[in-house]
């Protein structure tokens, strides 16, 4: 029996077979339609003329978007399908789109065919949610591949190689604040030119010399002095 209660899942695993597994396991969960589908073409003809309104408009971040809510029956099975409409992405699309045209390497009814559906994002959900809230639920996956990301290759963690579920939850509780510290090296950084990797390896060189209660601190290096000032770092007096 699953435990699992919600699932965000890549686009990659969009498959009939797949769909209706979820559905035996009586799994929640979120994917996006991937836009060489014939549900994403069908959806985008019926209500893409109809997606460019104030009333579908959602503010995410710094974005401005229009997302409609459609339920839809996809495989035989009721879903609720989240047109999401952005504009920035539509343009630099649509623009890639008319480079393409003008040099001859798509036919008119082929472009025609790609222009209505650009900028145009599906998300296929089993959850009747507000439209204000479906692109924080999603991007949460985003989230956490990227804490992945770092802990594989930017902090140097050795290839994973355990036996035991104490072991393996061990190493990704050390992960995660490896990639915790990382991240919080970095803001507190700033605008600098160095990320965290690039401080840990120019504050490695740093020695400090004890004589009786005193700390001689070596002459600092131009980088060491611009990552101490940046996360504004107290080092101990030489008198």
């Amino acid at each position: 029996m699953c435990d699992l209660q919600f699932s965000v899942i890549d686009a990659g695993y969009y498959s009939e077979n797949n769909l209706q597994q979820l559905a035996n396991a009586k799994i929640h969960f979120m994917i996006r339609m991937p836009d060489n589908r014939k549900h994403h073409k069908e959806l985008t003809e019926k209500y893409g003329a109809v997606l460019f309104d104030m009333i579908n408009f959602v503010k995410y971040n710094d974005r401005y978007l229009f997302i409609k809510k459609v339920p839809t029956i996809i495989y035989s099975k009721k879903y609720f399908t989240y047109l999401i409409l952005d504009q920035t992405n539509m343009v630099a699309e649509t623009r890639k789109l008319c480079e393409k045209f003008t040099d001859k390497k798509i036919s008119i009814v082929k472009a025609n065919s790609k222009l209505k559906n650009k900028g145009i994002t599906i998300i296929l959900s089993t959850d009747n949610a507000n439209t204000t809230d479906i692109l924080p639920v999603y991007y949460t996956r985003s989230k956490i591949e990227q804490f992945f990301d770092i802990s594989k290759n930017n902090s140097d963690f050795l290839p994973l190689r355990v036996h035991s579920l104490e072991t393996f939850r061990g190493h990704l509780l050390v992960s995660f604040f490896a990639s915790t510290t990382y991240f919080l090296i970095n803001k507190k950084i700033g605008t600098s030119k160095f990320c965290a990797i690039d401080a840990f390896s120019s504050l490695d060189g740093l020695f400090v010399k004890i004589q009786g209660r005193k700390q001689i601190i070596q002459e600092l290096t131009k980088n060491m002095k611009s990552i101490i000032n940046n996360l504004q770092l107290e080092l101990p007096d030489d008198n």
